[in-house]
């Protein structure tokens, strides 16, 4: 099959985001982007990603209703063909497949007579489709494509499975990826995240490959927050720089007008996130606190909306720049800030800051 330069650029950008879940948040969310890029790459309509191990079958799409997905639990083992038919694709090395053949060579069955044609596949007007499967250990990892629509005869998907072929490898490796650096990614973040420390973890190039949610928390609640930020991107240059010195002055402090912090950063388990260098740069707040919305909430009353506003103007923001921050009118500001100041029994800004910091 000849390419044309248009479906060289489409199967170089698939590739680039096969080979790149490291680069996502969550699996779901590597998983989408590769539905997209593949789908983009072979030009049809319907894609879904489907990971199955012993003790789970989770996927994703955008194009199936999701209730679709409920069908797989109902199957007992008697309409399991599709999981007999992948293992005997994986037993025989060949990563691309057309649905149809592999359900008939490895499971003797015609497609139509199966439960996950009958209800998956066809309320969805998909009939038949390639796809590629590869393997990391116990797990299973299928990508399909097809395009919806009325049945067409003799259809083969000759094109679409010759261009998965050239995909397959790229995949092969993001699962392998996936499975085993991004398992030890999860566990180290998740050990971090027990400690209770504000931390981000950024890699050589400069891209934060996770923040937890009491460093976003830290961050949102310091109005000089670009401070933070500039410490925590010159200890990251400074690692990267000459990783053997990370250890000697390796902290900053660093004076706001509402508290004092320690940004400190270490070097930390490269393989385990994919990157050749990776630093953690943690900050430590030193003196008072201010709550959260939720405390807010929960000590004195306050809606959602009311302990924003308050946040705000505990931090000095004027009615104007809550307004710009919040997408509403100074008006209205003012409104919620004068119920703020009844509630909690105040009557100017400054005693807002201090009984929130002192409460």
């Amino acid at each position: 099959m000849r390419l044309a330069a248009s479906d060289v650029r489409r199967l170089a950008a698939a590739q680039a985001v096969l080979l790149s879940p490291l680069d996502y948040e969550t699996r779901e969310a590597w998983w989408l982007a590769c539905l997209r890029a593949v789908k983009e790459a072979v030009r049809c309509d319907i894609a879904i990603f489907v990971l199955t191990s012993p003790t789970e079958q989770a996927g994703v799409t955008e194009d199936f209703d999701t209730g679709l997905f409920d069908v797989f639990g109902k199957f007992d083992e008697n309409d399991l063909h599709h999981l007999r038919a992948l293992r005997g694709i994986v037993a025989a090395r060949t990563p691309v497949f057309l649905a149809s053949e592999a359900m008939l060579r490895h499971c003797s069955r015609r497609i139509e007579d199966t439960r996950i044609y009958q209800e998956f596949m066809m309320p969805a007007g998909v009939h038949d489709g390639p796809g590629m499967v590869v393997s990391c250990g116990s797990r299973t990892a299928t990508m399909a494509v097809a395009r919806s629509g009325r049945k067409r005869k003799r259809d083969d998907f000759s094109r679409e499975r010759s261009l998965l072929a050239l995909l397959a490898p790229s995949l092969a490796t993001g699962v392998r990826l996936m499975v085993s650096i991004g398992t030890e990614r999860d566990d180290l973040t998740a050990l971090l995240d027990r400690s209770g420390a504000a931390f981000v973890i950024i890699g050589e190039d400069g891209r934060e490959v996770h923040r937890n949610a009491r460093f976003a928390e830290l961050l949102e609640a310091e109005p000089e927050r670009e401070r933070l930020m500039e410490a925590t991107a010159k200890l990251r240059a400074r690692a990267e720089r000459d990783a053997d010195d990370i250890s000697r002055e390796s902290t900053l402090r660093i004076q706001t007008s509402c508290a004092a912090y320690d940004v400190s950063a270490v070097s930390c388990a490269p393989a385990s996130f994919g990157y050749r260098t990776v630093v953690v740069v943690f900050i430590h707040r030193h003196g008072p606190a201010i709550p959260s919305a939720e405390q807010l909430h929960q000590h004195w009353g306050l809606s959602e909306r009311e302990a924003e506003v308050a946040l705000l103007l505990a931090r000095g923001a004027s009615n104007k720049a809550i307004g710009r921050a919040l997408g509403i009118r100074p008006a209205t500001v003012r409104t919620h800030g004068e119920r703020v100041f009844i509630k909690l029994g105040v009557h100017t800004r400054k005693a807002l800051g201090l009984v929130l910091i002192a409460n």
